[in-house]
């Protein structure tokens, strides 16, 4: 059993009030956390409205507006550092969860386990107390270095300020379109089914700005310059970097549940963390780590093989 009881940990719920058709999504966050953690402490860091609840602690943050910009995944970034930042700073718990607010928690969550196993001496060096407790769905982007969830993150308090640290991305009219390497437009546009270097005018996915701020704030050093300019050693480079500093656990076991983003399960999810976390153990690890994700790069993703015959084909023909 934990020994980490409720009122050590306080839920800070980020994002407007949320509606699933005629469902309050925000109250059955809200519901479900008085449920599955009485006498834990609830913040709701949110934008001007007509709502108001007496029983928690409702924050009307000053609205920063939307970034210009076409990736509309990045839109709304200054609006969530600003809501987690000014929420996590109204915590007065030594543990702290910051989680949206079109999420909620069902009772199988297994957070204060998750908690429990956080510590780490590694990051002492870092200015962290422990590991960040981080929710995973699956492997998503496998491939993208520096890419970390943005849905759930818990740990003491602290820790969550280091990364929510209330950085703004700068609001730019006039952006230089990133450039695309081999590998990305080899690889991610027919794998991921996106050109991501014509669409997105940032060089980095929200959540990769999110852990590359986080990243440089507590003195870690990488080399890393747009998402769609990777390299496969900066893939392992960024595993094992960030696995010394977050511990990825299944968001189905954490208990995390939405109507607008399924949670699904399955016994795969969070494997490219946890054999990053094992790397260092012994040399048979890191060769597991290795052919694990090169099976993303060739085995698993047949259409590379064939984009890359095309492209040594091409190369030939113009020799």
């Amino acid at each position: 059993m934990s020994a980490i009881s409720n009122g050590d940990i306080t839920f800070v719920i980020q994002g407007p009030v949320s509606f699933h058709n005629d469902i309050n999504v925000t109250e059955k966050c809200i519901d479900s956390i008085k449920t599955n953690f009485p006498g834990a402490p609830i913040i709701l860091s949110t934008w001007p409205s007509n709502y108001s609840r007496s029983d928690i602690l409702v924050l009307y943050n000053q609205d920063p507006g939307e970034i210009d910009t076409t990736n509309r995944y990045f839109k709304n970034y200054n609006r969530m550092v600003v809501g987690t930042h000014n929420g996590l700073l109204a915590v007065r718990t030594k543990y702290a969860v910051r989680l949206r607010s079109d999420f909620w928690l069902d009772s199988t969550s297994c957070l204060k386990d998750a908690l429990d196993k956080i510590d780490s001496p590694n990051v002492r060096r870092f200015g962290l107390a422990a590991r960040v407790l981080m929710g995973m769905s699956y492997d998503r982007n496998p491939l993208f270095p520096y890419y970390i969830s943005d849905i759930f993150h818990a740990g003491f308090q602290r820790d969550l300020l280091q990364i929510w640290n209330g950085k703004l991305v700068e609001n730019k009219n006039n952006i230089t379109i990133c450039r695309k390497s081999f590998l990305a437009s080899c690889l991610y546009a027919p794998l991921y089914k996106c050109d991501v270097s014509e669409r997105m005018d940032y060089p980095f996915h929200s959540e990769q700005q999110l852990c590359l701020d986080f990243l440089l704030r507590i003195g870690i050093k990488f080399r890393f310059s747009a998402h769609d300019d990777v390299r496969f050693f900066e893939v392992i480079q960024s595993y094992k970097v960030l696995s010394q500093v977050f511990l990825a656990w299944s968001s189905y076991e954490l208990g995390l549940r939405s109507y607008k983003y399924p949670v699904p399960h399955s016994d795969y999810d969070c494997v490219t963390w946890k054999l990053a976390e094992a790397y260092e153990l012994n040399i048979k690890a890191k060769i597991i780590f290795l052919l694990h994700l090169l099976r993303f790069f060739v085995i698993k993703h047949k259409a590379y093989i064939r984009v890359m015959i095309r492209a040594i084909k091409k190369y030939i023909s113009l020799r």
